[in-house]
């Protein structure tokens, strides 16, 4: 599960990173171009702080619910259209309640305004409206009654002061009088006078001290600037980080993207793909080539071009084949004597418009360059193309003996001297064609007969290995029991065309007849058009199910009655 994760992330690796780049980038645009924002604030204290020595904890309390009062009072729209009088600004109520931002600090009394303006020096300005407009609607604004109020405090405070130092001078010039007086009398009056002015004295002093606490007295409802707005600094624009959260959300976008895809897709695209869908051994992927379509081209690509590739990735797909060849018998998954056992191997696609005359010719050629001799049969005689590979002409073949055959017993000397001809290719000494022949009305009464076993059987005395090729499995039912007749199927699937439930099926077919699948093929090449009209013609009589692909169950009576 984890392989096939990564898998599909080096498939759409570059989706990924083009939709974070390209989020990025757009995301940096945009937020370039957004204006320069600057903020100012201003700083008002509430409530006892202001001039009260020893405020009470009910006078702080309540200090507190006031100063909520004034951080929401700020952002009214009274107080804010008396702003915009104020400033003679061209801008509504409602839009600048949005750049207003109060914070109320419940430790210090402290209520902070902050403006958050494309102007600095507007951002102060209106930070510092909004804190005096705040502080005139206020109790202690210049001129409220609490404003009064204080000014007779002092007035009469100030009148007590001079009296009492007036009384202290007054009774200083009496002692010492009295000190100077001889006579008895004007002691006397001295004394008395002195006495009532001593009386004055601290009757002034308690009448000031009780004004003095009165004046100093906690006032709580009392609002008053502390720091006035400067002019205001811009703004992190958070560019940076706006970006990358817009590249996140390219990424995340682009992956619900891939999921969407991978849920709803149904095709083999990589090899992982095509091997957790068959679960049998993967062989290779064939790299795209350019076929030229020459009349005069020398052959299959290993031949043509044997630098490029493609024509690579053919030799290490024929290399694997043999090792796998060897490996099943080594393990005993194949029933032989010899290390010749696996000798006969059909290979066949998936897919309705598949013809694989082009791959099979390619890894004949491969084997034959190993040292085996190998002869390549083409059984695919709805279209039969694989003259066509090697540039032979058409020719008695495949189709041509089998018909031949079927007028005789099977067995006799006459049925196995009748022998399709054998069509030596010049460059390559090992490697015989057995041509498709003629096209034949009855493909599949002609391929299922005990006549093909035969022929089968006699054509495996000649080489070292027989490398058949046949019609799509899923659309012609003789190449299902032409299988059951051969020591092994390779697969080859389209990349980007065969379906992971078509792969599905025909491997169940197969295993069904009892069929070893050697391994499978991924080709990244296009169908070849040569093939579009045999899927056009019946299936040789084998039941088929809706789509084209052979009912398997139904398969297995027919070629038990074949055999």
């Amino acid at each position: 599960m984890v392989q096939q994760q990564l898998s599909m992330l080096r498939r759409w690796v570059w989706l990924l990173v083009l939709a974070v780049l390209s989020c990025s980038l757009v995301t940096y645009m945009i937020a370039r171009e957004k204006p320069i924002v600057y903020e100012a604030s201003a700083l008002l204290i509430v409530g006892p702080g202001i001039d009260g020595l020893s405020p009470d904890l009910n006078d702080l309390r309540a200090a507190a619910q006031l100063m909520q009062s004034y951080a929401e009072l700020a952002r009214t729209k009274p107080v804010l259209q008396n702003v915009v009088n104020a400033l003679n600004m061209d801008v509504s109520p409602e839009k600048l309640s949005k750049a207003i931002d109060t914070r109320a600090d419940e430790t210090t009394q402290i209520l902070t305004i902050n403006v958050q303006w494309n102007d600095a020096a507007e951002a102060a300005m209106v930070a510092n409206m909004v804190a005096e407009v705040l502080v005139d609607m206020s109790p202690s604004a210049t001129g409220s009654e609490e404003s009064q109020l204080k000014n007779k405090l002092a007035a009469q405070i100030d009148s007590l002061e001079t009296e009492v130092a007036r009384l202290e001078v007054t009774i200083q010039q009496l002692t010492d009088q009295l000190d100077r007086a001889v006579q008895a009398v004007e002691r006397s009056v001295i004394t008395d006078r002195l006495t009532q002015e001593r009386n004055n004295l601290a009757e002034a002093r308690r009448m000031l001290s009780t004004l003095f606490d009165s004046f100093k007295g906690s006032y709580t409802n009392q609002v008053k600037i502390v720091e006035v707005a400067s002019s205001g600094e811009a703004l992190d624009s958070g560019l940076y980080l706006t970006v990358i959260m817009g590249g996140m959300a390219g990424l995340v976008v682009a992956l619900a993207i891939v999921l969407g895809i991978e849920f709803f897709k149904d095709t083999i695209d990589t090899g992982e793909e095509l091997a957790l869908a068959t679960r049998i051994p993967f062989l290779g992927s064939l790299d795209r080539f350019k076929a030229t379509g020459a009349p005069d081209r020398t052959g299959p690509v290993v031949i043509g071009n044997p630098e490029s590739k493609a024509a690579e990735s053919y030799r290490m797909v024929g290399s694997k084949l043999l090792l796998s060849r060897y490996k099943l018998q080594r393990e005993g998954l194949i029933a032989a004597k010899d290390e010749q056992s696996v000798r006969t191997m059909l290979i066949s696609g998936a897919y309705a418009s598949d013809n694989t005359s082009e791959i099979a010719a390619n890894l004949a050629v491969v084997l034959a360059q190993t040292g085996y001799s190998v002869i390549l049969v083409d059984a695919h005689l709805h279209n039969p193309t694989l003259h066509h590979e090697f540039g032979i002409p058409e020719q008695r073949g495949l189709a041509d003996a089998l018909i031949e055959r079927t007028k005789v017993l099977i067995g006799t000397p006459i049925a196995r001297a009748t022998m399709p001809t054998l069509v030596p290719v010049k460059w390559a000494p090992k490697l015989s064609i057995v041509p498709g022949g003629i096209v034949p009305a009855n493909p599949f009464e002609l391929l299922v007969s005990n006549h093909m076993t035969e022929l089968i059987d006699e054509l495996k005395q000649q080489a070292d290995i027989v490398l058949i090729t046949a019609s799509p499995l899923i659309s012609f039912a003789e190449s299902l029991i032409l299988a059951s007749h051969v020591d092994g199927v390779v697969l080859v699937a389209r990349s980007g065309k065969t379906q992971r439930s078509m792969v599905k099926e025909v491997v169940d077919s197969l295993r069904s007849l009892n069929v070893h699948m050697i391994g499978s093929i991924l080709d990244h090449n296009r169908a070849s058009a040569d093939s579009s009209s045999a899927v056009s013609k019946l299936t040789g009589g084998l039941p088929v199910k809706s789509g084209g692909s052979v009912d398997a169950q139904n398969a297995v009576p027919a070629l038990r009655s074949q055999s």
